[in-house]
Formats: C-alpha cells, structure tokens, sequence
C-alpha cells in the first residue's frame, strides 16, 4: 500500500514540474527572454521567426526531458518493487507473473523502459503496468502532455478502410470512435453525403465543428447503425468495459469495426499501448456482450476485427 502512493506521488510530482514548466513559459511569456529578444535577433537569428522556431523547439525539449526524469524515476521504482501480476486485466483469470517473465522494450517518446506481460490463458499481451495503475484523469494528463509535443499522423486512409468495413449506406448514422480532432475521414465523408459524428475525449476540440464531441454524454441521446475505430482499441484501459458502453450505443443488428495493427506484437514502442490482442484474447473483448465476431480482416498492417450486434443474419 505505501509502495502504490509513493508511486502515485512520484508521477503527480513529475506531471506538476511539467505543467509548471508550460506555464511560465506559456502564460507569463518569459518576460525576461522577451526583454533580450532583439539581442538574440542580431546575434544568432537571421529572422524573428527562425528564433521563435528555435524557441519552441528548445521549449518542446524541455518538457521532453521532464518526461523522461518522471518515467526514469518510477523506472528506478520498479527495479525496486518486485512486481508481481496475478490476474490478467482482460480475461480476469488468476495468474502469477513476475518482473523476469515481463516482455521489454523501450518508449521512444520519453516514457522510459516498458515491461508487459502476456496472459497464458487468452494470450494477450498487455502493459505497461506502470500505464495501467494510473487513474483516468492521470492517464488523461499523460495523454494531454504528450499532444502538446507530438501530433499524430494522418490515418485518414485506415479509417477509411475501417469505414467500409461497416458496408454502410445513406440515411444512417455512424460514429468514428477515438477520431482526433485532427481526423479528415469525418470530412470526406460527410461531403460524400454519411451522417457521421466522432468522438475524442484527449484534444482540444474546434467548436466550430458540430459533428466530433469530446464529452461522452452528448452520445447517449444518438443511437448509432455503425461504430468504427482506428488505432483505437490498443489504447483503452478497459476493453470489455469500453465495448459494452460501444454497444448500448449501436442499433439493433447494428456493425462495430475496429482496426488496429496490435492484433499482433507491433508498435510495442509507445507506452500508450496497453493491450496487444493476440490469438483467441479477441474472443475476450466481447466477454458477457450481445456482440458477435462476424469477420477479420488483414491486409499487411491494416487488421480488424468486424462485431455485429445480436444474431448474425
């Protein structure tokens, strides 16, 4: 128990030196380097905004660097603490795993070593532990920190692709889950005629944009022909969890898709992937729902699964 807060203190500890960082330099506009400006202008930069590029490349890099002091200090933790797992977060069985049975590989965005651990019961391999103890809102700063550094990049293709998979028609609703505010798909499609929302609770969301919502409430009143997702799944903390909210969601009969490439053992270096779904652990997302698998699709790194609400017809 001691163990847990000191950890959990650690890391609100090295999120606060964040947030702070981005502070003082974002809200009280380092007066002091505004007041030298013009000197550092002639001296280094031929132009105020080759400074200012160089400005905000050097600020990324600070917090880039507060990132790894956290992580490598709840690493050192870990080193420490003799982990031990005993029971696996998707199917729930009793297992017993310890640190040397974890598989190892490190984040490339600052997030430190990142040990998983695979369930020999449904085979999923899932971590980092140190991902997984922290709470929602934990989780949503981490989240948060890392946006204001790195932006994704475009998946318009696969989330076309997963869009498809709906074999979807007009004059029904559809609903692209995890889209990011910086999703085109909701915009080709919407000028192809689909009414199509999305939904994505970690950016900051253009109010101008009436069709992606980043509070889940606003869904509860629209009931949905068909649900997809891209890049989605790997990410969720709580998979059945999140499946069984997806499906209250979705009309009768109605088509869930979702594509990731952590179907298999790919794209272990980021800690934000959680789950990696291999083997029979699909069977497990669905747990207990009035889902079915209806198809898998693979094409190179393009994978996903295709559920149907209720009987398959």
């Amino acid at each position: 128990m001691i163990k847990s807060i000191v950890k959990k203190y650690l890391i609100k500890l090295g999120n606060f030196y964040i947030k702070n960082g981005i502070l003082l330099q974002e809200k009280q506009k380092l007066l002091v380097v505004d007041d030298t400006i013009n000197e550092l202008f002639v001296k280094k930069f031929a132009t105020k905004s080759d400074y200012y590029d160089f400005f905000d490349k050097m600020k990324n890099e600070i917090r880039i660097n507060s990132i790894k002091n956290k992580w490598f200090i709840v690493d050192q933790f870990e080193k420490i603490y003799k982990r031990k797992v005993k029971k696996c977060p998707l199917c729930e069985c009793d297992i017993t795993i310890k640190n040397n049975d974890a598989i190892t590989s490190r984040c490339i965005f600052g997030g430190g070593m990142l040990n998983r651990f695979q369930c020999p019961e449904c085979k999923v391999i899932f971590g980092p532990m140190k991902m997984l103890d922290l709470t929602d809102d934990e989780l949503k700063e981490e989240y948060n920190i890392h946006y204001s550094i790195f932006s994704e990049g475009d998946s318009t293709e696969s989330e076309l692709k997963a869009f498809e998979l709906l074999k979807p028609s007009f004059g029904k609703k559809y609903l692209n889950y995890g889209s990011g505010a910086w999703s085109k798909s909701i915009e080709i499609l919407l000028s192809q005629g689909y009414d199509i929302y999305g939904y994505e609770p970690s950016s900051v969301i253009n109010s101008l944009n009436k069709r992606i919502f980043n509070d889940r409430r606003k869904l509860q009143s629209i009931k949905f022909d068909g649900i997809y997702s891209n890049n989605v799944l790997e990410h969720l903390r709580y998979p059945n969890e999140e499946m069984r909210y997806l499906s209250n969601l979705l009309n009768p009969n109605g088509v869930m898709v979702h594509a990731t490439p952590c179907f298999e053992y790919l794209y272990e270096y980021t800690r934000f992937h959680l789950f990696f779904f291999l083997e029979n652990s699909r069977e497990y997302i669905i747990r207990g729902l009035d889902l079915v698998e209806e198809g898998f699709v693979k094409d190179g790194e393009f994978m996903a699964v295709i559920y149907r609400k209720g009987e398959l017809i």
